[in-house]
């Protein structure tokens, strides 16, 4: 790295510096929408003929069970929801 007070020839960066742990917000807190901004929240949506699966940005996978009247369960704990419309694409 380099910066100001750093040797002009820079300085190696410790590996315990980075983390591939996504942490928008500190221990104890919670958001009840996405905070990433316009990024979006999942990365990966699966639909099969009985659910749908989303990955977040933070690895963590959600499936959404669908129902017999066609609409789709949210993941226990989760008070999300998930539709698919005529166009085929969720809202």
């Amino acid at each position: 790295m380099k910066g100001p007070g750093i040797d002009p020839a820079g300085m190696p960066v410790p590996a315990d510096w980075f983390t591939k742990q996504v942490q928008y917000l500190p221990g104890g807190w919670s958001s009840s929408a996405p905070i990433n901004g316009a990024g979006g929240f999942y990365t990966l949506a699966v639909k099969t003929s009985t659910s749908v699966t989303l990955t977040d940005v933070t690895g963590s996978v959600h499936t959404y069970t669908k129902t017999s009247d066609g609409g789709y369960k949210a993941p226990k704990g989760s008070m999300a929801f998930w539709r698919w419309m005529a166009t085929g694409r969720s809202p």
